[in-house]
Protein backbone atom coordinates (compact mmCIF):
# COMPACT_ATOMS: atom_id res chain seq x y z
CA UNK A 1 0.00 0.00 0.00
CA UNK A 2 2.90 2.33 0.61
CA UNK A 3 3.98 2.19 -3.04
CA UNK A 4 0.42 2.85 -4.17
CA UNK A 5 0.13 5.88 -1.88
CA UNK A 6 3.51 7.26 -2.95
CA UNK A 7 2.70 6.89 -6.64
CA UNK A 8 -0.71 8.47 -6.13
CA UNK A 9 0.77 11.42 -4.25
CA UNK A 10 3.42 11.87 -6.91
CA UNK A 11 0.78 11.86 -9.66
CA UNK A 12 -1.30 14.42 -7.78
CA UNK A 13 1.79 16.57 -7.24
CA UNK A 14 2.48 16.42 -10.99
CA UNK A 15 -1.18 17.32 -11.60
CA UNK A 16 -1.70 14.19 -13.69
CA UNK A 17 -5.33 13.96 -12.66
CA UNK A 18 -6.49 11.39 -15.21
CA UNK A 19 -3.53 9.13 -14.59
CA UNK A 20 -4.06 9.41 -10.81
CA UNK A 21 -7.72 8.41 -11.20
CA UNK A 22 -6.73 5.55 -13.51
CA UNK A 23 -4.11 4.42 -10.99
CA UNK A 24 -6.60 4.47 -8.13
CA UNK A 25 -9.26 2.59 -10.13
CA UNK A 26 -6.72 -0.02 -11.26
CA UNK A 27 -5.49 -0.67 -7.71
CA UNK A 28 -9.02 -0.78 -6.27
CA UNK A 29 -10.13 -3.06 -9.11
CA UNK A 30 -7.21 -5.39 -8.51
CA UNK A 31 -8.09 -5.59 -4.82
CA UNK A 32 -11.73 -6.31 -5.58
CA UNK A 33 -10.76 -8.92 -8.18
CA UNK A 34 -8.45 -10.56 -5.66
CA UNK A 35 -11.27 -10.86 -3.12
CA UNK A 36 -13.72 -12.20 -5.72
CA UNK A 37 -11.26 -14.88 -6.87
CA UNK A 38 -10.51 -15.95 -3.28
CA UNK A 39 -14.18 -16.22 -2.35
CA UNK A 40 -15.05 -18.02 -5.59
CA UNK A 41 -12.26 -20.60 -5.53
CA UNK A 42 -12.13 -21.26 -1.75
CA UNK A 43 -8.56 -22.56 -1.90
CA UNK A 44 -7.54 -23.21 1.70
CA UNK A 45 -4.28 -21.99 3.14
CA UNK A 46 -1.79 -24.53 4.50
CA UNK A 47 -2.66 -25.87 7.96
CA UNK A 48 -1.38 -24.12 11.04
CA UNK A 49 -2.02 -20.57 9.91
CA UNK A 50 -4.49 -18.47 11.86
CA UNK A 51 -6.72 -16.70 9.38
CA UNK A 52 -10.46 -16.30 9.28
CA UNK A 53 -13.07 -14.99 6.87
CA UNK A 54 -11.97 -14.14 3.34
CA UNK A 55 -8.35 -14.02 4.54
CA UNK A 56 -8.49 -17.77 5.14
CA UNK A 57 -8.31 -18.40 1.39
CA UNK A 58 -4.93 -18.33 -0.29
CA UNK A 59 -5.45 -17.77 -4.01
CA UNK A 60 -4.41 -15.26 -5.37
CA UNK A 61 -1.82 -13.74 -3.07
CA UNK A 62 -2.64 -10.09 -2.53
CA UNK A 63 1.07 -9.31 -2.40
CA UNK A 64 1.67 -10.81 -5.83
CA UNK A 65 -1.35 -9.10 -7.31
CA UNK A 66 -0.23 -5.69 -6.02
CA UNK A 67 3.33 -6.33 -7.20
CA UNK A 68 2.03 -7.17 -10.67
CA UNK A 69 -0.07 -4.01 -10.90
CA UNK A 70 2.66 -1.78 -9.46
CA UNK A 71 5.16 -3.16 -11.99
CA UNK A 72 2.89 -2.93 -15.03
CA UNK A 73 0.84 0.19 -14.34
CA UNK A 74 3.63 2.75 -14.49
CA UNK A 75 2.39 6.29 -15.04
CA UNK A 76 2.45 7.54 -18.63
CA UNK A 77 4.92 10.30 -19.31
Amino acid sequence: MAVTAIVLLWLLWKRAWRTAVFWLVAVAGASALNTIIKVTLHRARPDGLLYSGWSAYSFLSGHMLRRHYNAHMEPAQ
